[in-house]
Order: structure tokens, then C-alpha cells, then sequence
């Protein structure tokens, strides 16, 4: 378990300290590296979940460096751990990342498959145990839906979707899924000449990012 523990903080050091500062092709190598490690455990659903979570920040290393086809793969694989772990949350995120790596692809309705998959699983979670993660996660597949709706020109579903998603995540004051959810609507209101709305959305936007970065 202590290995298993070390291993999980490996991961999130190399998520927060290398991939999110955008230094994609050394996360990726650390990760693999990681990777090797993770499969050197015994079997057990700790394991499933570590080799979950490694996969899905390769598959969304390979997606942001346009590597579309491996990430799709990577995150398929990863999908595979996520229901041996047996935990939802897991599944719930990994059909997110494999949902947006379908909706940059334009298979749109394959993306909406899966995301309505992971919303479903997130509100299971929540109803056995009401955590932050579950409700933070079905945040994020309503604004990913929206998204898809959007390109699949769904304009009212989109509208309908980002909507929700913005008072989930108002609920629990998710400030960075608000703004995502903000520019959601504003591409709608752009689609269907509402230009008052979308001015307004886009001051909201802008406060928004100020006060995140701390103006």
C-alpha cells in the first residue's frame, strides 16, 4: 500500500510540476517510467486504479501533443483498468478523456455515448457516497457535452447542457469549470446573434480569470 501511495504522488508531482507547466514531452517520459513501475505491483484494484490514472495522463499528454490516434489508445487501455478497479469515479473520468479525444476526432456521436456514460456512472457515485469528486465530475461531462452538442450545431441541448453545468459547478465553486462553462455559452449566444448575451458572458469570463489569477 505504501508503494502503491508513493507511486500516486509520483504521478500527481509529474501532472501538476511538468505537464501542466506545459513541459509535455518529459511528463510523458516520466510517466512511462512510472508506468513500468506500476506494472511490477501485484495484482489488486490499487494497481487497476494506478494504471488507470498513468494512462490517462499519457493519453492526455499524446492528445495535447496532437497525437491523436495513441492518445485514443492510451485512454482506451486506460479504460480497461478504470473497470477492473471497480471504482466509478475513475471510469467516469477516463470516459471524459476518451470523449474529448472523439470530439476533437468529429465522431461527435461516439463522444456523446461515452460522456452520458460518465455522467451516469458520476451521479451513481454520488448517491453512494456524496463526495467533491463525483459532483466536480459530472460537472465537467455536462460541459464537455455542451461542447459536442455545440458541434453537432444542438444549439438549444448545448445551451441546456452548459447551463447545468454551471449551477453544478457554482455548488461547489469550481471557478475554472464556471469560465469553461461561460465560454460554452458564449459560443452559443455568438451562433444565434445573441450579442448582448455573449458580451455579457464574456465580462463575466474576463472577472472570472482576473480574480483566478489573483488581479
Amino acid at each position: 500500500m505504501n508503494k502503491a501511495n508513493d507511486i500516486l504522488k509520483r504521478i500527481e508531482n509529474i501532472l501538476w510540476s511538468i505537464e501542466v507547466k506545459g513541459d509535455l514531452l518529459k511528463a510523458r517520459e516520466k510517466y512511462m517510467e512510472v508506468l513500468g513501475e506500476i506494472k511490477e505491483l501485484p495484482e489488486s484494484e490499487e494497481k487497476f486504479k494506478l494504471m488507470s490514472f498513468c494512462l490517462m495522463r499519457i493519453a492526455n499528454v499524446e492528445n495535447a501533443l496532437g497525437n491523436i490516434e495513441d492518445a485514443e489508445e492510451f485512454a482506451r487501455e486506460a479504460l480497461k483498468y478504470a473497470a477492473r478497479s471497480g471504482e466509478k469515479v475513475s471510469q467516469g473520468r477516463v470516459l471524459l478523456v476518451l470523449s474529448s479525444i472523439l470530439n476533437t476526432k468529429q465522431k461527435f456521436e461516439e463522444a456523446l455515448t461515452y460522456v452520458q456514460k460518465a455522467k451516469l456512472l458520476f451521479k451513481e457515485s454520488y448517491k453512494e457516497v456524496p463526495e467533491f469528486d463525483a459532483i466536480q465530475g459530472y460537472g465537467w461531462a455536462l460541459l464537455l457535452e455542451g461542447s459536442i452538442l455545440l458541434n453537432m450545431g444542438k444549439i438549444q441541448k448545448a445551451e441546456g447542457a452548459a447551463k447545468e453545468a454551471l449551477k453544478v459547478l457554482e455548488g461547489i465553486n469550481n471557478i475554472p469549470g464556471i469560465i469553461n462553462a461561460y465560454e460554452v455559452l458564449a459560443r452559443v449566444y455568438d451562433k444565434v446573434g445573441k450579442l448582448e448575451e455573449k458580451r455579457r458572458t464574456e465580462e463575466e469570463i474576463k472577472r472570472l480569470k482576473e480574480n483566478l489569477d489573483g488581479g
